[in-house]
């Protein structure tokens, strides 16, 4: 048999409870309808963040011996690196609170957030700096937060590697369908990014491979938002702003070729963006 609750009693018990007491003491927070605590929980939950997905320079690169044995200055990113992403990440938010109050908030917070935790990765190149790395938690809401994801260009070898996406997609299939907005950054627009971007496009289409950068945006039936932030191009302005929307009506056009994969055929919007570089300050005007 229900109970119905009267919300004037239930308003006049909450206050003779909560009377001269702390906020630590209220004890009936629990006899709370529950659809009501879980607003609660939700509303207690971060604001939404922008969230960069890429590795920590200082843990992912390590200095290179040349030849005759000397280190080399220059820093080698380590090959296959977004394969294993989530080995470790920097960390620009706190954890919800709402993961440490109780088992229902933790419960609740887990249906909005994906959390990982550090794992060793085995066959990862050496390096002495990784042992000493923090196992922080590292955790995002793909319905809630602005994904950044840094993309330096669309070359063979970058087409092909299995993206950070499809190694979480491995760990949680059921989160593609709660991605809504993804950021790229990193590309700087010319004839050589349309060329690889092209080939990559075509690559894409006859292998009809999902685990690749294009192929695993196709796993997201719910995305509706994509912006793509340009650094700024040693070309004039003129023909970085032809390359850019080049750019985007090409990505436009391979989703447009795979619409069915989209929740009712609604491809995502397109955003274009770029970077404006700060102007040097004159030397001589002192």
């Amino acid at each position: 048999m229900s109970h119905v609750v009267c919300w004037e009693e239930l308003t006049r018990t909450l206050a003779e409870d909560a009377e001269g007491s702390s906020p630590r003491t209220f004890t009936l927070f629990p006899k709370l309808p529950k659809e009501l605590r879980v607003r609660i929980w939700f509303y207690a939950l971060p604001d939404p963040a922008d969230v960069r997905l890429e590795p920590d320079p200082r843990s992912w690169r390590f200095k290179r011996e040349s030849i005759d044995g000397n280190v080399d200055k220059n820093l080698f990113a380590i090959v296959g690196t977004w394969k294993n992403i989530f080995k470790e990440m920097p960390y620009q938010i706190a954890p919800p609170i709402t993961l440490r109050i109780n088992r229902e908030s933790r419960q609740e917070t887990l249906k909005h957030y994906a959390l990982f935790f550090h794992q060793d990765v085995p066959g990862l190149l050496h390096n002495p700096a990784l042992k000493a790395l923090p196992k922080r938690p590292f955790f995002f809401s793909p319905s809630r937060d602005t994904i950044f994801v840094p993309v330096v260009g669309f070359e063979d070898d970058d087409c092909d590697l299995p993206g950070w996406l499809t190694h979480l997609l491995n760990i949680k299939p059921a989160w593609a369908e709660k991605f809504r907005t993804m950021k790229f950054t990193g590309m700087e627009c010319d004839e050589t990014l349309i060329r690889d971007f092209k080939d990559c496009v075509e690559h894409s289409l006859a292998q009809d491979s999902r685990s690749s950068i294009l192929g695993s945006l196709l796993r997201l039936p719910r995305l509706t938002r994509i912006e793509i932030v340009f650094e700024p191009s040693n070309v004039d302005e003129a023909h970085a702003n032809t390359c850019r929307q080049e750019f985007g009506v090409l990505l436009l056009n391979f989703f447009s070729k795979y619409r069915r994969h989209f929740l009712g055929g609604h491809i995502p919007t397109i955003d274009l963006q770029s970077i404006i570089p700060e102007k040097a300050e004159d030397e001589s005007s002192e």
